[in-house]
């Protein structure tokens, strides 16, 4: 971590601080509004002792147990604490890792933000990228609205079919089975768009209906893949084709 911090500079660094000082204040219990190191050690709580808290002395103790890591506001620079040599901590700021941590992810939000601003083809590349989520967000539910209309209108039309042509059921097998079989609603919703291109080709409500049931059919088909290349199979082994080869 200190790596990282001593690579911070300029606005960097800055925005470091006005993130971490805050956390700080409120943990160690001084005074908060700081926005520069050399504010923070003349601020009302660090340095002096308190008549609601631990002697200077301990508190110090306390916080380089649990942090070898320091900034020297003389020096202005983050350094390792050593236990060879002595520092004057009125003078250093305790640098606790879980603080400086969101700090620094603060600086890289920030550091992204911006970048994104200044540069062009990033801003346009973020662009498109949420178009096309808008876009894909939109074709879903066109999609999903479709195939409802469809779902609905294939119901309807096979059981019309039934209904209305006997021949239909004893052609596809038994009347209560044919409301759900797979097959029997694509062969359902091609016959509805055939109808609705030869007999209504301008009519864009009925084209809709019709394009979403051969849709949903076929999502359903989709779903029902096992079956059909069961049938599929069974097919290839019931059609035996000549040798058009031999002479």
């Amino acid at each position: 971590m200190i790596t990282t911090l001593r690579n911070l500079q300029g606005d960097d660094l800055k925005r470091f601080w006005k993130a971490y000082l805050p956390l700080l204040s409120r943990s160690i219990k001084v005074e908060e509004g700081s926005t520069t190191p050399r504010e923070f050690v003349t601020s009302r709580g660090f340095g002096e002792e308190l008549p609601y808290s631990l002697s200077w002395r301990s508190r110090e103790n306390n916080w380089y147990r649990t942090t070898k890591v320091l900034y020297d506001v003389d020096v202005g620079s983050f350094i390792d604490l050593s236990p060879n040599v002595r520092h004057d901590n009125h003078r250093n700021i305790p640098i606790f890792t879980n603080y400086a941590d969101r700090a620094l992810a603060s600086v890289e939000q920030t550091q992204t933000q911006t970048q994104t601003q200044d540069n062009p083809e990033m801003k346009a590349a973020m662009k498109d990228t949420m178009n096309t989520l808008v876009d894909t967000n939109k074709s879903a539910i066109e999609m999903a609205a479709k195939l409802s209309v469809g779902k609905t209108a294939n119901t309807f039309f096979v059981n019309k079919l039934i209904g209305k042509l006997p021949w239909f059921a004893k052609l596809f097998g038994k009347k209560k089975e044919l409301a759900s079989n797979t097959v029997t609603k694509m062969v359902a919703a091609q016959t509805a768009l055939t109808l609705v291109t030869h007999f209504a080709p301008d009519n864009k409500k009925l084209t809709y209906i019709a394009e979403g049931m051969v849709q949903e059919a076929v999502v359903d088909m989709s779903v029902n893949s096992d079956m059909l290349s069961d049938m599929i199979t069974e097919l290839e082994s019931l059609v035996h084709i000549p040798d058009l080869s031999a002479k």
